[in-house]
C-alpha cells in the first residue's frame, strides 16, 4: 500500500496544475472578452467609433470624427463619473457611501482596529 501514496500523490500534483492552467485559460479568454466589448464603445480614438463613422452619412461622420482629439477625455470622464457614483452610492450628490480613507499602518479612518 505505501508504494501507491506517490502515484496518487503525483495524480494529485497533475490535477492541481491542470486546475492552475483552467483557470489561467479562463481568466485570460474573459479579459480579452472584456478589452474586445470596451474596443467596440463608439468614443473616436477606440474601433467602435470606426464602425458608427462608416454607417453615418458623410457630413454626419465628419462631425463626429471631429471629436477624435477629445476621446481620451471623454473616456476619462466616463471612467471618472462611474467610480465616483459607485463610490457615492448610486447617489449624484454624495451622501451615500464614501469609499474608506486608509491612513497610515493600514488603518481605516473612523475605526479603532
Amino acid at each position: 500500500m505505501p508504494a501507491l501514496l506517490p502515484l496518487a500523490e503525483r495524480r494529485g500534483r497533475r490535477r492541481v496544475a491542470c486546475h492552475s492552467v483552467l483557470l489561467l485559460v479562463r481568466a485570460s479568454v474573459f479579459i480579452n472578452v472584456l478589452l474586445a466589448v470596451f474596443n467596440l464603445v463608439p468614443i473616436p480614438p477606440l474601433d467602435g467609433s470606426r464602425v458608427v463613422s462608416g454607417l453615418l452619412p458623410l457630413r454626419q461622420a465628419l462631425t463626429y470624427n471631429r471629436l477624435e482629439p477629445y476621446g481620451f477625455l471623454i473616456i476619462f470622464a466616463l471612467f471618472f463619473s462611474a467610480s465616483w457614483i459607485q463610490y457615492s452610492g448610486g447617489d449624484p450628490d454624495g451622501h451615500g457611501g464614501s469609499p474608506p480613507h486608509v491612513g497610515v499602518g493600514g488603518r481605516v479612518a473612523g475605526r479603532d482596529a
